[in-house]
């Protein structure tokens, strides 16, 4: 029973222990926040509190969480509108699910928002943007078989110092994806199943928003 307790308190503190800031990457965009210096203080220009209140390492954790919700939905909408055709189209939880899509892509855009202008306002950690910098871009990828034309787009951000740069084309990919299910949404309320092209270009929005986030929690977990 002793054995037990200690090997207890053993995971307990090795939990307590990866919950450092840096200890993992995690999935998407996490550790980026520490090419910024947010013991510097943010810049004092009106408007700033509005994000001071939560740090730059939550709003992409929180951003992170309802892209995964938001995909999450587009999941089960792929599947009911794959299916459709054998056991007729479900309305009631395809539309249902397009909402709920809906909703936690607009909440991931909001703390992309609140994201981008406090990185606006915190000044760089000039040893990370050092490290990217120099960070050999192409052979990571290859090592680690990454999608080239994703990557090249994380490549010509982080190459060149420009993490804000980052969020911007990730709030920009859940632009896209917001667009594309009120786009789906205007087909339901007229009655049809979302068409192949609205589906294919909503699955592969979302797959390359969630490779460029992965790739960048890759890059950071790297140089970290």
């Amino acid at each position: 029973m002793r054995g037990k307790h200690i090997i207890f308190a053993v995971l307990i503190g090795a939990l307590l222990f990866s919950n450092g800031p840096y200890a993992h990457a995690r999935l998407h965009s996490n550790s980026s926040d520490s090419a910024f210096d947010e013991g510097g203080g943010t810049a004092n220009t009106e408007g700033a509190v509005l994000t001071c209140s939560i740090s730059i390492r939550e709003l992409i954790i929180k951003g992170a969480e309802y892209f995964f919700k938001a995909h999450a939905d587009i999941d089960i909408l792929s599947e009911k509108v794959e299916i459709s055709d054998i056991y007729g189209a479900d309305f009631y939880t395809i539309w249902w699910t397009v909402n709920s899509a809906l909703d936690n892509m607009n909440m991931a855009r909001y703390y992309y928002q609140e994201l981008q202008y406090k990185a606006n306002h915190t000044p760089y950690n000039q040893v990370v943007i050092d490290k990217l910098l120099v960070f050999d871009y192409d052979s990571f990828q290859e090592q680690n078989s990454l999608l080239k034309d994703v990557f090249s787009e994380i490549k010509g951000y982080l190459a060149v110092g420009d993490v804000r740069g980052i969020y911007s084309r990730t709030s920009a990919y859940f632009d896209t994806l917001i667009n594309t299910l009120q786009t789906i949404k205007g087909e339901l309320y007229a009655g049809k199943v979302p068409s192949n092209v609205h589906m294919w270009d909503l699955n592969q929005s979302c797959a390359k928003a969630h490779m460029f986030g992965q790739y960048v929690a890759r890059v950071f977990s790297e140089i970290n």
